[in-house]
């Protein structure tokens, strides 16, 4: 009960002009995770994993079998960016609210080395991806995601 009257006085302090919405820390952890995008997923800068994520990290969708926390996470960047040398995201949308951040993006690479047992084809290939962040303390500390790896593969494996 509480929680609902403290959203209530939330509410008439914004609708009063008293509280700006957004004048948290939302900018600001638009501005890391795009920076962190551009630096370890377009540009392939591995240590800049180290720089933006905590060191207590989690990964709460890791792919079967990685390691834990920002080592995982550099595999996982790793298996992809050998697969597909050129992948590159777009953050399509981006929302913020406190320490959350939500991202819609979409993943393009050629695929020019082996990925999940698939010899190099050549093909350009599209990924759509959700990721959702927890900023904590100006690093990311937690991560909950999901990318379409079936169209992938599937773009892979079609004729033509």
């Amino acid at each position: 009960m509480g929680n609902h009257i403290e959203r209530s006085i939330m509410a008439e302090k914004i609708w009063a002009g008293e509280i700006i919405p957004g004048s948290d820390d939302s900018e600001k952890n638009i501005s890391l995770v795009k920076l962190f995008f551009e630096g370890v997923w377009n540009k392939g800068n591995l240590s800049q994993v180290d720089e933006f994520m905590a060191q207590d990290f989690v990964d709460y969708n890791r792919p079967p079998g990685a390691a834990e926390g920002r080592e995982g996470y550099k595999a996982g960047v790793t298996m992809i960016r050998t697969a597909f040398p050129d992948f590159n995201f777009t953050l399509d949308q981006i929302l913020a609210e406190g320490d959350h951040v939500a991202i819609r993006l979409t993943g393009s690479g050629t695929h020019k080395g082996d990925f999940m047992g698939i010899s190099p084809t050549g093909k350009q290939v599209a990924l759509g991806s959700m990721t959702f962040l927890r900023i904590k303390n100006g690093k990311i500390s937690e991560r909950w995601g999901i990318s379409d790896i079936p169209r992938v593969i599937q773009q892979l494996q079609a004729k033509g």
